[in-house]
């Protein structure tokens, strides 16, 4: 309803939200109904045991829905990377609403629907459950009495996130393995014909054609821009194919027809520049253009041994067109009072003429064309043939007199860094390489090469958005954790509490990096969008515990026994509250599905590996790190107050 009002619409994105949101639209309705149950259980009457089962938990679950809401909040609004804003707005939209409605839901709707619950429906626990929090009341009690045992364990679990874990963990972007496709590279020959270049085009798209059951392939289009030599076929695969990609490209590879003086090669999608794919880009810039086809092709050679290189491709390996080029005599220009603009525009206006201003004939007027004669353009001595008046000797200068004429062949394209001419260096890579990796190894290879002065090399767009992406990520964790804990912190009016409760994050963090380890996937945009959202969800089960051990505290119940009684009286909903999420989360940890390409999968399972991990550290190591952090501000207490008597 909210995304109608607010013109939304219901699309995939949106879809995601909610299939993310039907986990923990319930969690509210959970903590408060078991609450009310417990107390009826103790023998409370239906209207008090609302009553005061909802007062219980009220705060609780009003700070986890908005810790949960506010992830998204920041990144929203703030973050600078348009495509992870994009992700975050549509999925967090949907998330927010559900989660508001969700909130009045258990605060006012849930807690009248138990007063219909009768005496004989309030049954007592099943065995099982009754066990497993008897064995979690004794391991707590015994991990609060040994403090160091359990902070060695801790350290352990820590190091070998670090060493094992994390190092498995593929990094990638939007780009990189997840995508679906291919794509053949051809060049054309300069002298190729309209006819010819058809023939060139449809002989490359019939080895696609013939083999399309094969590859499974979805679609294929092809791109070759006017007289330009250079062309695109993007060939889209199936979800669900006969073969890898990887297995369809070394295939193609194979049955390329060889043609004369055409160049045609399978490579990863390189649509978007800057290298895209599982290939990156070297930017050489300059001013000549032979010294950059120079340069380009050394760069080249020293870069196809780096580990992690299957080959490399230089922009120009394949020229353009002939091309006449008149270069101009400075000191004829000097000498006759004439400037390289003026003869341009000379040369200019003797090929493709000029407009001059129109001719009224009565009401109508028309348009007048000046152009030199076509037997005068017609050749070269016909061009250089043309004056350029000179005010200094009062006569046309041919402009043989004033250039000196080339011919040779002109690049595909120019493309301009920093007001310089540059050429791209395109490395094609191995499935298992690392973009970091790969150009620490570039790095190396290019410390001893000195190129000329004036010249210099680049990383491609694919590393700057990589490290955009990156730095995206880290300023979306960072205001996350920022807002959730300012939260917690305003609303317990506590500095210790929130502190306690916020270090499950960097710990779920690292069980979500055990799920992607043990899953075998990889780090990508949806997976980072996971990691954004587990800031808000994994304090959940935190903040009720915490919140109930303060109620305890506050009503005289020694530490250690209030975190005792608090966790066993929290285990129930806690378990509860984490697998509604869980496995809310499964159907889109085990998809294939994909949106533009990218597969959500990632996202359901960093979220899940790092609730799972969160929950075992809510029950256990929450309680254990209260108690340092409590024995710490107890310290600091009394250190103040020694300070202050002695003072």
């Amino acid at each position: 309803g909210v995304l109608y009002f607010t013109g939304d619409s219901l699309n995939l994105l949106a879809l995601m939200g909610l299939m993310l949101a039907v986990g923990m639209v319930v969690d509210n309705a959970i903590v408060v109904v078991e609450t009310i149950y417990r107390r009826r259980a103790d023998g409370e009457e239906p209207r008090t045991a609302a009553i005061r089962g909802t007062a219980e938990v009220n705060l609780a679950i009003v700070l986890s829905t908005l810790t949960t809401m506010v992830v998204f909040l920041p990144v929203i609004l703030m973050s600078e990377n348009a495509m992870f804003s994009f992700f975050m707005g549509a999925l967090g939209r949907p998330v927010i609403y559900a989660l508001a409605a969700s909130l009045i839901v258990a605060l006012i709707f849930a807690p009248l629907a138990t007063r219909y619950i009768s005496k004989a429906q309030v049954k007592e626990d099943p065995r099982w459950l009754r066990w497993t929090a008897r064995q979690y009341r004794r391991t707590l009690g015994l991990l609060l009495r040994h403090r160091v045992d359990a902070t060695i364990a801790l350290m352990a679990v820590i190091i070998l996130t670090f060493t094992v874990a994390g190092p498995g963990v593929n990094c990638t972007d939007s780009a990189e393995g997840n995508l679906n496709n291919f794509i053949i590279r051809f060049e054309l020959p300069p002298q190729a014909d309209q006819e010819r270049r058809e023939e060139i085009v449809a002989t490359l798209e019939e080895v696609v054609e013939e083999n399309r059951k094969r590859w499974g392939v979805r679609v294929y289009r092809t791109r070759l821009r006017g007289d330009s030599l250079r062309g695109r076929i993007w060939v889209y695969l199936e979800t669900e194919t006969p073969m890898t990609r990887e297995e369809v490209m070394d295939e193609a590879k194979e049955k390329l027809p060889e043609m004369p003086a055409v160049t045609a090669q399978v490579g990863w999608d390189d649509e978007g520049g800057g290298g895209t794919g599982n290939n990156i880009t070297l930017t050489i810039s300059g001013e000549d253009t032979s010294t950059l086809r120079t340069l380009a092709h050394e760069v080249a050679r020293r870069i196809r041994p780096v580990e992690g290189v299957i080959d490399t491709h230089v922009d120009v390996e394949n020229e353009g067109r002939d091309e006449i080029r008149l270069i101009a005599d400075r000191q004829a220009l000097t000498r006759y009072g004439l400037t390289a603009m003026g003869v341009g525009q000379t040369v200019s206006y003797a090929m493709r003429g000029t407009t001059l201003r129109p001719i009224r004939d009565g009401e109508r007027e028309i348009e007048v064309q000046s152009q030199i004669a076509l037997e005068d353009r017609e050749t070269l001595d016909g061009l250089l043939d043309f004056g350029v008046w000179s005010g200094v000797v009062m006569r046309p200068i041919p402009i043989r007199a004033l250039t000196r004429t080339e011919i040779g062949r002109g690049p595909l394209d120019i493309e301009r860094v920093n007001r310089r001419t540059g050429t791209n260096v395109t490395i094609d890579l191995e499935e298992e390489a690392t973009i970091d990796d790969v150009f620490l190894g570039i790095e190396l290879a290019m410390k001893d090469m000195v190129l000329p002065q004036g010249y210099s090399w680049e990383k491609g767009k694919r590393f700057m958005n990589d490290q955009e992406n990156d730095d995206a990520l880290g300023f979306a964790l960072f205001l996350s954790v920022t807002f959730v804990f300012l939260i917690m912190g305003v609303l317990f009016e506590s500095f210790v509490l929130p502190l306690s409760i916020i270090t499950t994050v960097p710990m779920a963090i690292g069980g979500a990096v055990w799920g992607l380890f043990l899953s075998g996937t990889t780090m990508d945009t949806m997976a980072g969008v996971g990691l954004v959202i587990l800031v808000g969800v994994v304090v959940n089960n935190g903040i009720v515990l915490v919140d109930l051990v303060t109620q305890l505290r506050n009503e005289g119940v020694p530490r250690n026994e209030a975190l005792l009684q608090a966790g066993a009286r929290r285990f129930r909903p806690i378990l509860m509250t984490a697998l509604t999420t869980i496995c809310g989360l499964i159907p889109m940890a085990v998809g294939s599905s994909a949106f533009i390409g990218i597969p959500y999968a990632p996202l359901g399972r960093t979220v899940i590996g790092g609730l799972a991990a969160g929950t075992v550290l809510t029950l256990f190591f929450v309680p254990f790190l209260y108690t340092l952090l409590d024995d710490a501000r107890q310290r600091a207490l009394d250190w103040a107050a020694y300070i202050g008597g002695r003072a």
